[in-house]
């Protein structure tokens, strides 16, 4: 008989917690910090994800071959491995806004030289191969500066 009182009990408790905390989903959002992370983050990874989709399709637009779209991927993903370590040992060492700049700095002169290439028609798939090569080097640093 008394262990059904202390469940009543902690039921009446839950149901008390359930109706003094309502959770606001956006709620975090109303502090100015956060939003700009938020916001920054999400056209930040718009932008990645648009800048893969894009170097992919151009691939095989130009070459028509999966295989040099499956190596397109291939030199994305080698400098993840071959540098995420000696990246965040590096960010601890060096002046962090300065490294942010020149990532940043990077990723629009990897961006910039893409696109005037594409325009004037004398883009080639080797161009793009080492723009996938270069680019995560500098995003793998600006990574390890974001989140202090």
């Amino acid at each position: 008989m008394k262990s059904e009182n202390v469940f009543d009990a902690a039921e009446d408790q839950l149901d008390n917690d359930k109706a003094r905390a309502t959770v606001q989903p956006w709620a975090s959002l109303r502090y100015r910090d956060y939003s700009w992370l938020f916001i920054t983050s999400l056209f930040v990874t718009t932008a990645q994800q648009m800048r893969v989709t894009q170097n992919l399709y151009q691939v095989y637009e130009l070459s028509g071959s999966a295989f040099q779209l499956g190596l397109t991927g291939l030199a994305q993903g080698i400098p993840l491995f071959g540098f995420g370590l000696f990246a965040g040992t590096l960010a601890d060492f060096i002046d962090r806004r300065k490294l942010l700049l020149l990532t940043t700095a990077g990723n629009l002169l990897i961006a910039v030289t893409l696109g005037v290439l594409t325009l004037t028609g004398m883009i080639r798939v080797w161009h793009i191969l080492s723009a996938q090569l270069s680019h995560p080097r500098s995003t793998l640093f600006s990574i390890p500066l974001a989140w202090p």
